[in-house]
């Protein structure tokens, strides 16, 4: 699948309860990370790395390869919504 649209970034650089959830998601998702975090002064440096992005898509090409035989050509996905408009 591939999907083509346009994207917004939402860059916070404070706490909020997204970012203890998608930290917690990060450790459960990356359980290693427990003993990294354990240790204070790697979690005071690299307190970074644990940082994310939040990333919208609007979607305004869905390509599928249904049996993931990439040698075929994809079936396009019909997206509903408004008309793509391009301001120079």
């Amino acid at each position: 699948m591939l999907i083509q649209g346009d994207a917004r970034v939402a860059e916070s650089r404070e706490w909020t309860p997204r970012s203890e959830e998608h930290f917690k998601l990060s450790v459960l998702r990356q359980p290693d990370s427990r003993t990294f975090i354990a240790n204070p002064l790697p979690r005071r440096l690299f307190t970074f790395y644990f940082q994310r992005l939040t990333m919208t898509v609007q979607p305004r090409r869905i390509l599928v390869w249904p049996h993931r035989r990439f040698v075929d050509p994809p079936t396009e996905v019909l997206v509903p919504g408004p008309p793509i408009v391009h301001v120079e």
